[in-house]
């Protein structure tokens, strides 16, 4: 098995305290390497934070008997679901594409406020892509996908 029968069960089992507590701690660490930067612990620990966050969620999602949310009851994320690969081949495009238009017209220092709408606008480029690369691309290699795929038999 790829997790221990102990981690397996550490999970399965996890309260909502626990749960909320190892969220807040998390975001907590994640808010202040970005946003106390004089802290000087953003490089080391808040990328490494962000991906323990997000690892978390998914093994939280995935094996946690009552997780404190559950984002399969968020339509806008099931339906968006299928987009995941481009997402994940194509976000970097969208992310670099929105720094540089951010620093061609607003020649103000970065701030919270300018992270924060630059963040939610590379997220919506990034969407838009890859619903793009779906819809004209990935798709028509889907189709292929259902005529060569070999089924098992027992």
């Amino acid at each position: 098995s790829f997790i221990s029968s102990r981690f397996h069960s550490f999970l399965k089992n996890m309260s909502s305290q626990r749960q909320l507590f190892i969220y807040a701690s998390l975001l907590f660490i994640l808010g202040c390497s970005y946003f106390f930067p004089a802290l000087k612990f953003q490089a080391p620990f808040g990328r490494l934070t962000f991906i323990v966050l997000f690892a978390f969620l998914i093994l939280n999602q995935c094996f946690t008997q009552q997780p404190i949310f559950t984002l399969s009851k968020f339509k806008f994320i099931s339906k968006w679901g299928r987009y995941t690969y481009g997402l994940y081949l194509l976000h970097a495009i969208a992310l670099l594409l929105t720094e540089y238009l951010f620093g061609l017209f607003l020649h103000e220092k970065p701030g919270v406020g300018r992270i924060l709408l630059q963040g939610c606008t590379g997220f919506i480029i990034s969407l838009f892509i890859s619903y793009l690369s779906y819809t004209y691309y990935e798709g028509y290699f889907l189709k292929w996908k259902k005529k060569y795929t070999l089924v098992e038999t027992i």
